[in-house]
C-alpha cells in the first residue's frame, strides 16, 4: 500500500517536502493549538482527484443544473490553467 500525502511548499530555508494526513493534522495542531475537525484527504493525482470530484458534482441531488461541470487546476510553477475534463455522464432516456 502506497503513502498518500500532501506537499508542502517549504520556505526559504527548506525544500518542499512530502507529508502524510497525519503528520499535516499534527503540524497543524502543533501550530494553532486545535486538532482539524474534518478529513485532510490527501491525494497523489491531482487531475484524478478533481475528476472524482466533478463526478460528485453532477451525481449530487442539491444542484439542479450539473450538466455543464468543468474543473480546472492551476499549476504555480508554470503559472498555467489546465481543464480537467471528466468522461461524460451516462444517463438514461425512457
Amino acid at each position: 500500500m502506497s503513502e498518500i500525502g500532501l506537499l508542502t511548499t517549504g520556505t526559504k530555508t527548506s525544500e518542499p517536502s512530502v507529508i502524510s494526513d497525519d503528520g499535516f493534522s499534527t503540524e497543524l495542531q502543533e501550530e494553532t493549538g486545535l486538532a482539524p475537525d474534518f478529513p485532510i484527504e490527501s491525494f497523489a493525482d491531482v487531475a484524478a482527484d478533481v475528476r472524482q470530484s466533478i463526478l460528485r458534482v453532477r451525481h449530487s441531488p442539491f444542484l439542479p443544473h450539473r450538466d455543464a461541470v468543468r474543473a480546472f487546476v492551476y499549476d504555480v510553477n508554470a503559472r498555467r490553467l489546465s481543464e480537467v475534463e471528466a468522461k461524460p455522464s451516462r444517463r438514461s432516456f425512457i
